[in-house]
């Protein structure tokens, strides 16, 4: 974990404080969540809504509408995924690896 990941909680656990503190009897609902790597304030009822659509995209097989609207860290991650779930060591031939030095025991 990096140091962002340490103190994330106690950033977000102290915007929800605040949250707290700014709302009256008729405020919003509210959820904290990251924009980028800043705490910020977003209606409940749209993130309710957010996830409605994330879930019938999926039900319409609209795979990259889903991924879109999960957000950018989703994706990243995401593509971030795919691209080491393709990697392959390169396939060298016995020759090669004798040329090269590979040894391999099993024990």
């Amino acid at each position: 974990p990096s140091a962002f990941d340490r103190i994330l909680g106690s950033r977000m656990g102290a915007e929800a404080v605040l949250a707290l503190m700014d709302a009256a009897p008729d405020s919003e609902a509210v959820v904290v969540s990251l924009d980028g790597n800043q705490a910020v304030r977003v209606p409940l009822m749209a993130c309710v809504e957010k996830t409605k659509s994330v879930a019938t995209a999926m039900a319409d097989k609209r795979w990259e509408q889903a991924v879109k609207l999960r957000g950018r860290s989703f994706e990243r991650n995401l593509e971030t995924y795919k691209m080491l779930t393709r990697l392959r060591p390169p396939k060298l031939s016995e020759a090669d690896l004798q040329q090269h030095g590979f040894k391999v025991a099993i024990m």
